[in-house]
Formats: C-alpha cells, structure tokens, sequence
C-alpha cells in the first residue's frame, strides 16, 4: 500500500519542472527537494499508563508517508500534505479486557511468565505540515495529522494464562472502547540525513470513561531517502 502511495506522488512531482534538484530561481534563490517519501523509526512513551501495571521502557514502532509538497513563493518554505500509515505499541505486564459489567476496558496485572504482551494499534494517516528547507538540507516541519483507526489487536506469548501451564500464542483483535480516530501534533528537524522527529497524540486510545485515557508521545528518527 505504502509503495502505491509514493507511486502516486511520485507521478504527480513529475508533472513539477524542477523535481528533486536544486535550480537557481531569480536572484540566487533556490528551489529545494520535495521530500516526496517520509518514513520514521520512534519509540512510544506512553502517558497516563494505570498505577497497576508496569509498562517497558522501549515501545517502537513506525510511521511512513508519501507526500506532495507544494512551495510558498520562491523562498524556503513550503506546505505539504499527503497519505500514509502508522504504528503503535504498548508493551507491559497487563492483560487487556473487560471489567466484571463487561463494559469497561481495562488492564489487569500478570505475575504468569511471557515473552511477547502487547498492544498494538495501525492508522492510516493524513498528515498536513508546513516546511523550511534551505539548499544544505538543513530542515524543520510542524504539523498535524488525522489518524483512522485500521488494525487493534494484542499479542500475547508466553505461559497458558488458563491453567499456568504450557506455552501458547494468543493474538486478539475484537479489542472494545477504542477510539475510531487519533490526532496529533508533528514535528522533525535535522540536516541532511541526521534528521530527529516526535509526535504528540492529542487524544487516548480508548473511549472516554470507558477505558484509560493513554495516549502515545513519540520520538525517533527519520529517513527521507529521496
């Protein structure tokens, strides 16, 4: 899907007569790259995580975007937006379910030996930013993206939890309370390859009083290979 993506607007900057280059526009002024191909390697730190359990340190997860960018006169900055796909990950020691009025989402604390629980939640994204690129590739975005929900499952890896005994894989994906939408605040800035990025969720991943009101910070790096 992420291949289609870049293809279409990779098609549409084609139509650009100075595509992925630097020319001279006017007195000395450049007209600097697209960035047409956004892809994002973060950890996930998640805030309001419920006192019970104990959630890992490293979260990761990644975000790719294809995106069309469009300049603001003939100086540096720009605006772009496009489509693409996100992923998130919570890592912890709670078994996510419903609570005793089978309603309710929650997280319930395991002392059962595992190798793999996780929470993981997919969206497909609109990001919109504005852009300032000099001709070095010295870089900075602020954004916002609208994020829908695609994929909620966990995983969980480890000791059989009915009986404590065995080891068995067990993935879930009718996941209740979860928001259908995520918003959130963007930012990068680098030069040229060394380039940083967060993202800050203005929402939780669940629905309101009917689950924790977790939602992600997340930082990391990111690559931009065209």
């Amino acid at each position: 899907m992420l291949a289609l993506i870049f293809c279409v607007f990779q098609a549409n900057s084609q139509t650009n007569p100075t595509p992925e280059k630097n020319i001279k526009i006017g007195k000395g002024k450049n007209k600097t790259s697209s960035d047409a191909l956004v892809i994002s390697l973060n950890t996930d730190i998640w805030q309001k995580v419920p006192d019970s359990i104990a959630a890992r340190g490293i979260n990761q997860g990644v975000s790719a975007a294809g995106m069309y960018n469009i300049r603001m006169g003939q100086g540096n900055f720009s605006f772009a937006f496009g489509l693409g796909i996100s992923s998130h990950n919570f890592y912890s020691d709670g078994i996510l379910g419903l609570d005793t009025t089978g309603k309710i989402s929650q997280f319930t604390p395991t002392s059962i030996s595992y190798k793999i629980n996780k929470l993981s939640l997919t969206y497909f994204d609109i990001p919109v930013e504005f852009r300032f690129k000099t001709s070095s590739k010295f870089r900075i975005a602020v954004g916002f993206k609208f994020g829908f929900t695609m994929d909620v499952h966990t995983k969980y890896k480890g000791t059989d939890l009915s009986d404590g005994e065995g080891s068995v894989l067990v993935k879930e994906k009718k996941i209740a309370n979860i928001e259908p939408m995520s918003y959130a605040l963007t930012a990068r800035i680098g030069y040229k390859w060394a380039i940083l990025n967060a993202s800050y969720s203005l929402n939780s991943i669940f629905k309101k009083d009917v689950g924790p009101q977790m939602y992600p910070i997340s930082v990391g790096i990111t690559v931009i290979p065209f």
